[in-house]
């Protein structure tokens, strides 16, 4: 060889062979943190929007009975919704909790939780927590603000 040809070493193409590699497993170890991160967050939505649900379902039971014939709608009412729920391809289990807080106000936390141990948001639980009216009070005892 002379001395005014010019290329590339063993050990250079080497070195950039190793360092093509490298970037490549970085990009692909990166892809691949993606879209686990975009299922865990699919899951915790599904979960999120079971629970908002459930939480709605007790509201408009409660308003059916509160605005019909009834004047109360007792807490069992709530806790007969207990009941696991599957959803598209997944299996969670509902909990709703209550406890009185007054004559007129029930505390209710609805929880989610998966029933596999194995998906992705077996690491937290969503839950979900709210306040429920769930007696009127007595003729008269509301104000027209008006």
């Amino acid at each position: 060889m002379h001395k005014s040809e010019e290329g590339f070493t063993l050990i250079e193409v080497l070195l950039a062979t190793a360092l093509l590699v490298g970037t490549g497993f970085l990009l692909f170890s990166l892809l691949g943190n993606g879209v686990s991160l975009v299922k865990k967050n699919e899951d915790r939505m599904e979960a999120v929007h079971l629970a908002q649900s459930e939480l709605e379902a007790i509201r408009a039971k409660r308003d059916l009975v509160l605005y019909g014939e009834q004047r109360d709608f007792p807490a069992e009412t709530i806790e007969a919704c207990q009941t696991p729920k599957s959803s598209v391809d997944k299996e969670y289990v509902i909990r709703i909790c209550t406890s009185q807080l007054n004559e007129r106000l029930t505390k209710v936390r609805v929880s989610i939780e998966p029933h596999d141990i194995k998906t992705s948001l077996s690491q937290r639980v969503v839950e979900f927590e709210t306040v429920l009216l769930t007696a009127l009070p007595e003729e008269g005892g509301l104000q027209d603000a008006s």
